[in-house]
Formats: C-alpha cells, structure tokens, sequence
C-alpha cells in the first residue's frame, strides 16, 4: 500500500504539474472581447516602413481587449496625412481554445472641425492573411477561408482622402479556425486621416483594440456586444 507520505508528495506533483500546464495554457498576451475586463497595453516603434507585431496570444476571458500602441519613432519624421503604413502581425495561438474570429479596432481620434473623429483609418482595400497550420505558411482566400466585415468611417471626408475602416472583423471558416499551436498572420495597412490639419508626428501613437473569440454562445453574445458598443461611439454631431 501507498504510505500518507508517498501519497503526499504524489499529491504535490500532481498539483504541480497541472499549475505548470495552466501556466503554459495561459502563455502569451490574455485576451478576449470582454471591454470590461483589464487590458494588456503593448508598444512597438515603426515608421514609414511599416511596423512588425509577433506574439504569443491566449483567449482568456478574465482579460479585456488587447491593446496595441503603434508609434511613430521619436528619432524618425514625420508620416504625411493619408500615406498607408504596413502593419504586419504574426500571432500564435498558445491557449487551450481555437479561434473562430480575430478582431481590430482602432481607438484614437483626433479633432475635425471642432468634433472628435477616428484620428486613423485602415486601407478599406488592403488585408492579406496567411497561417501555418502545422506544415509552413499558406495563403488564405476570402470567402473560401473567411469572411471580413468592416465599419467604415463616415465623419468629414469619407467619401474622398478619408475612405477606410475604423475595425476589421476576420471569421474563419470552420477549416481554416486558428487552433492551439497555429500561427496567423494578418498584413494590412493604417493612415493618419486628413482634414484635422496634423500629420503623424514622431513619438504619436496610435491605440488598436484587439482580441480572438471563440466558439462559445457566451463568447458570440459578448462579441455582438462589442460591435454595439463600437458602434455606439460613434458620435453625432448637430
């Protein structure tokens, strides 16, 4: 028979052993679509040559929206309104669920015309997606592999110089889902509007929401709940 202290110490390890794995569940940048929920802020210095994001991501539903600062290098010049910056992110997935979804909003405004607006938009025509299912990086193709939905921006100058998307919302295809160990990556591209008579300055940052849900009826409600929220902030003017 198992002596009381074998029985401990195998006890120990056991306990052990599975903190360590909810530990390397949880490895990573926790996010989720919960707005009310703490968030994580992350920094990364870029430039007119565009800005490389590569990270481990978790869906954990105790954390809010991961939050991404883009900033323009201090020692760098200035990014004239309108010129289309590269934003290239590789994301592995090193949580325990898959990913149906991937979401990006953007939270900055500025002033136009003495009224708040999104201060940055992202090219409503530029998104490439590829991920590495296992076996090396392979493109994915809108509509066959997902689908995107996108707010535009409809303030001043929306239908010439400011033609874009305040967010982007990705849905996988249940072939093409992100699951553990999966690796995406997203290539678009974001610009600073006109009409607020500023430029991306060095040492400006622009702030982007960010987050994966996954297929849960709770996750899909709260996801619907952001998009209302989102929706919601956009203001009215007389």
């Amino acid at each position: 028979m198992m002596s009381g202290q074998m029985l401990f110490r195998g006890l120990v390890i056991s306990l052990a052993v599975a903190c360590l794995c909810a530990t390397e569940a949880l490895a990573g940048i926790g996010a989720s679509e919960d707005v009310g929920n703490s968030s994580t802020t992350t920094e990364y210095n870029g430039g007119n040559g565009g800005f490389e994001i590569i990270e481990d991501v978790t869906y954990d539903p105790g954390a809010g929206p991961w939050i991404k600062q883009l900033i323009n290098n201090p020692s760098g010049g200035p990014i004239v309104s309108g010129f289309r910056v590269n934003i290239m992110e590789t994301l592995t997935n090193t949580g325990t669920r898959s990913w149906t979804d991937w979401h990006e909003e953007i939270l900055t405004d500025t002033l136009i015309n003495g009224f708040p607006e999104r201060g940055f938009l992202f090219d409503k025509n530029f998104l490439n997606l590829m991920a590495d299912y296992g076996n090396g990086f392979q493109p994915l193709a809108e509509i066959t592999d997902y689908t995107v939905m996108g707010m535009d921006y409809v303030g001043p100058g929306s239908s010439n110089e400011n033609m874009g998307l305040e967010a982007i919302w990705i849905f996988f295809e249940p072939h093409a889902v992100i699951q553990t160990g999966d690796t995406l990556k997203i290539e678009k591209q974001i610009f600073e509007v006109h009409l607020d008579a500023n430029v991306w300055q060095p040492g400006e940052f622009v702030e982007i929401a960010q987050y994966p849900t996954i297929p849960e009826p709770s996750s899909i409600l709260l996801a619907a709940a952001s998009l209302v929220f989102l929706a919601c902030r956009r203001r009215k003017h007389p």
